[in-house]
């Protein structure tokens, strides 16, 4: 009974083990081969998007939209192929510009993308696995970009973790097996004891231990089957820290871009489709630089905040009244939409922190004022000193939080009004992006609120 005992216990524990394994292994593969496409299409916008503008700027000035391709195209295909990425421009869904080299032929497809949707697609190749990106190029009909980028990189990492995962799996299986066979031999009896202990573990109560006093057999038995558990539980608690890290990230960088990309991709279009003055070109072709920028500023430093533990900004010195201008003239078109008047008064001139986070602070706090108004509303801005340190406000007179509702609308993802979620957009991620923005510059996040009556929010600058 002592073997069936033992070769059942083993056989369960490593069933469980290896199950837990797989399943990690082939979500961090999942979570690589997104994280690899998501990039890709992103790079293909950015060069879609940078290239267009290029294009239209050149065939204005030479007249010939053909012939301004060309060395345009030269130029990308020259940078971006110094980062192992390969580039063609396709018109009818044949080439006329191809950057890669012979060996990816069978990897350039010009197919062109049904219904003018971008298409992505992962390939094996002898030289590796390639992301496949197809598109059309902006302010050029019937043309497309094809994207090819190499990201074997992505497998291999996943490669050397799974294999570093399995040698440490065989290690600690082989470990924890010697240790249960030398139990087993010294203390058959208290199996109960063990059995019950080992049945919890494989059932994910990572925490549970033996307790067992003495210095004999049975104290050894336990005290090593209390080190296995406790490293199960430091492997998963590394592992649920490192997915919750990258989740919270996505989320928040996600949220964070649709606003500059829905503008750059807005004006974009109009350019595109309308038959636009020249002052009216200049100006949206400045809005759309305008967005970008912002938008790679934020990147980078949503980027720097969620991979580091404890964030550090570099702060600046701040024009308060510039900042109070930049976000109004972000947030004119929403203003306008719904009539509402936007009022700012402030008592400091100055303000220290990062410009671009505190900018994507008063945006967010403004667009859920926006939210809340009715047509004709108001939102008024202050800025002045307090007891506790400086102090901005957004005030508006729309519909109000209930008490309740208060202590929760920082969590991630909590709307007040789910019923408005398709309608006003978003993920509910505005103010918990807020609030670790709030914590980078040691600021306190209040709100102040009363059904029919508004909402009042407080950011409080402690240092």
């Amino acid at each position: 009974m002592r073997y069936h005992t033992f070769i059942s216990t083993l056989i369960l524990f490593m069933v469980m083990f290896y199950s837990g394994l797989f399943l990690i292994s082939w979500l961090m593969f999942d979570s690589q081969m997104d994280t690899a496409k998501n990039h890709s299409v992103d790079e293909h916008y950015l060069i879609a998007s940078s290239f267009g503008k290029d294009l239209a700027a050149v065939s204005m000035r030479s007249g010939s939209l053909e012939e301004a391709i060309k060395p345009i195209f030269n130029f990308y295909a020259e940078h971006y192929k110094r980062r192992g990425v390969y580039l063609g421009i396709t018109k009818a869904g044949n080439f006329l510009y191809n950057s890669a080299p012979a060996l990816y032929g069978p990897l350039m497809q010009p197919e062109k993308p049904k219904g003018g949707v971008k298409t992505i697609s992962v390939e094996k190749s002898g030289s590796g696995v390639f992301a496949i990106v197809n598109g059309r190029l902006p302010g050029a009909e019937g043309y497309g970009l094809l994207y090819v980028s190499n990201i074997s990189e992505n497998i291999s990492g996943w490669r050397h973790a799974q294999k570093i995962m399995l040698w440490v799996g065989m290690l600690f299986s082989l470990t924890s097996s010697v240790f249960l066979n030398l139990s087993l031999n010294k203390a058959f009896k208290p199996l109960s004891m063990v059995s019950a202990a080992s049945k919890k573990i494989a059932g994910g109560e990572y925490g549970n231990e033996i307790n067992i006093s003495g210095h004999d057999e049975i104290s050894e038995m336990a005290e090593s089957f209390n080190n296995m558990a406790a490293e199960i539980r430091k492997h998963i608690m590394q592992l649920g820290e490192m997915s919750e890290k990258k989740q919270n990230f996505v989320d928040n960088f996600s949220h964070e871009m649709r606003t500059p990309l829905t503008s750059i991709f807005g004006y974009a279009e109009y350019l595109q489709k309308t038959d636009a003055s020249e002052e009216e070109r200049y100006d949206y072709l400045g809005r759309i630089v305008k967005e970008s920028k912002h938008l790679l500023d934020m990147a980078g430093r949503m980027l720097e905040l969620a991979m580091l533990n404890s964030p550090q900004i570099e702060a600046e010195e701040i024009e308060t009244a510039e900042l109070f201008r930049a976000v109004k003239e972000f947030l004119t078109a929403r203003l306008e939409e719904k009539k509402i008047g936007l009022i700012y008064e402030h008592k400091l001139s100055i303000l220290y922190g990062d410009k671009t986070l505190l900018t994507s602070l008063l945006i967010n706090l403004t667009d859920n004022a926006v939210k809340a108004c009715r047509v004709g509303g108001h939102i008024i801005w202050r800025a002045s000193p307090s007891e506790k340190g400086h102090v901005i406000t957004v005030e508006d007179d729309g519909e109000g939080i209930a008490i309740e509702q208060l202590g929760r609308i920082k969590e991630p993802f909590y709307r007040i009004n789910k019923t408005k979620k398709k309608e006003s957009g978003g993920a509910g991620l505005g103010l918990a992006i807020c609030e670790q923005i709030c914590r980078c510059h040691n600021a306190e996040l209040s709100f102040e609120s009363s059904p029919g009556e508004g909402t009042k929010v407080a950011v409080t600058f402690t240092s």
